[in-house]
């Protein structure tokens, strides 16, 4: 009897099976998936965002390429999951033309290509200072140049246990205290540089606020922040909706690539860019989320916290590690031909900067003179007659912290900039003190809101710029 049922069983598998391969008029081999349609494509500075039509009813998934020059593609996906119809792809560089093409597929093959379709990303747009106040002619506060600040700045939701805070200018997630709690084994306090990234890869291994891919934001991140209308960054920061920021200077993932024993602070009381050994003790604030229209810092290496050497990157947390933000174009500078060939346009911002620098060391108002009443002179300068003083984010937006070239200036390797010094102006005065202007150093990537505007000792430059927002 169990023979005989036996036998009934393989004989209905082998019938099946027949069926299953086309014999006898039964079940259709399996083909392969009509190809997608319709393929559309969104750029913005770092990303490009594809939708497509979905014609298979029997596919797989799908599989987006990517190329350079429309013939050569490679694989950027995996296999998405059956039913998508949508692919962004991030870490773009800006100002940079790509190519894509999709196909379905399944188990007997894949489609044909979608076609092949192509978009330019953009320049990164540059946010306002935040400065509101105008306190002499031309100033920052009188232009407001840049991207305009989100109403409200932050957005808050609960996550995991905790709060957890969204930045509707750069798109990136903050944890709501700014202090630096014990979570779970995870021993909270002031930290010395190496500790604070072990700190943050022990929140990441406990799921902290129910996220595993927290870091230590780089200084290009952490000085998003940073407002130049505020008394008091950490105050103002407290009441958009975070909690224990601390008026303290603050860690990033930034080696100083120099000095590399020292990393980048971010001074949340005022706003000062600045480094120190990673010795020292300080507070931090993790972040997590990929910034739109934020640049890369540059920082490719990483470094060890007690030698002046480089160690290797992968695990280690740090800039040069992650590298995150939006990539710079093959060729940042391009200098201008005809009536603009004295000028210089960055593809990663689009303002357009004067290539040779003037060598005279101003007072502010005298700095503010100058644009005014000899750059804009007559025909001006490149044909051009809109030029400004630069505000703190436009001129802190040309800063490049690879350290590679010997990091002076702090400029992207193979600039086509001359006479370049110091320290310059920015037409942002220091809400704290407005005796005061922001100015940067362009050999030290450092950014300090405390230069006296009259002194006439500060031996400092103006670099005049024109466009943007």
């Amino acid at each position: 009897m169990k023979i005989r049922n036996i036998f009934v069983i393989v004989v209905l598998i082998v019938a099946i099976s027949a069926c299953s391969s086309g014999g006898g008029g039964g079940v259709n081999a399996l083909t392969a998936p009509a190809a997608p349609t319709g393929l559309l494509i969104t750029a913005a500075s770092g990303s490009i965002t594809l939708t497509w039509i979905d014609n298979a009813n029997n596919e797989d998934g799908f599989k987006v390429e990517r190329g350079l020059d429309g013939t050569i593609f490679t694989e950027i996906s995996g296999l998405l999951s059956s039913n998508t119809t949508t692919y962004r792809d991030t870490g773009l560089r800006a100002s940079t033309k790509y190519y894509y093409r999709v196909r379905a597929g399944n188990s007997a093959g894949y489609s044909d290509y979608s076609g092949v379709i192509n978009a330019t990303t953009t320049t990164i747009s540059i946010p306002r200072s935040g400065q509101t106040i105008s306190y002499a002619a031309r100033d920052d506060g009188d232009l407001q140049k840049g991207r305009a600040l989100p109403v409200p700045r932050f957005t808050a939701a609960s996550s995991g246990t905790g709060t957890v805070l969204t930045d509707n200018l750069t798109g990136l997630m903050w944890p709501q205290d700014g202090d630096i709690p014990t979570f779970s084994i995870c021993t909270g306090g002031l930290k010395d540089w190496p500790s604070a990234l072990a700190y943050v890869a022990c929140l990441n291994s406990q799921q902290y606020l129910g996220f595993n891919d927290w870091r230590l934001p780089n200084v290009n991140e952490l000085e998003s922040l940073v407002t130049a209308d505020q008394l008091n960054i950490a105050d103002w920061l407290n009441g958009q909706g975070f909690r224990n920021m601390q008026s303290s200077y603050y860690w990033t993932s930034t080696s100083d690539p120099i000095y590399s024993l020292a990393a980048y602070l971010v001074y949340t009381a005022h706003g000062y860019v600045s480094g120190d050994v990673k010795t020292q003790t300080f507070y931090f604030l993790p972040v997590r989320g990929e910034a739109t229209d934020l640049p890369r810092t540059g920082q490719v290496d990483c470094y060890s916290s007690v030698t002046f050497t480089t160690i290797p990157c992968a695990g280690t947390g740090q800039d040069g590690d992650l590298q995150k933000g939006v990539s710079r174009p093959d060729q940042r500078f391009i200098v201008g031909t005809g009536a603009e060939a004295s000028c210089v346009t960055d593809l990663l911002t689009g303002l357009m900067w004067v290539q040779s620098l003037d060598t005279t060391a101003r007072t502010w108002t005298g700095a503010l003179d100058y644009v005014t009443t000899t750059v804009n002179s007559g025909a001006g300068v490149c044909g051009h007659t809109d030029w400004r003083l630069s505000n703190v984010k436009e001129l802190s937006s040309l800063l490049d912290i690879s350290g590679i070239g010997g990091f002076t200036p702090a400029l992207t390797p193979g600039n086509p900039f001359t006479n370049v010094n110091d320290y310059y102006w920015t037409s942002t005065t220091s809400a704290n003190i407005t005796a005061n202007a922001w100015q940067v150093n362009i050999h030290r990537a450092s950014i300090d809101p405390f230069a006296v505007k009259s002194s006439p000792t500060n031996s400092t430059y103006a670099w005049p710029v024109r466009g943007g927002n």
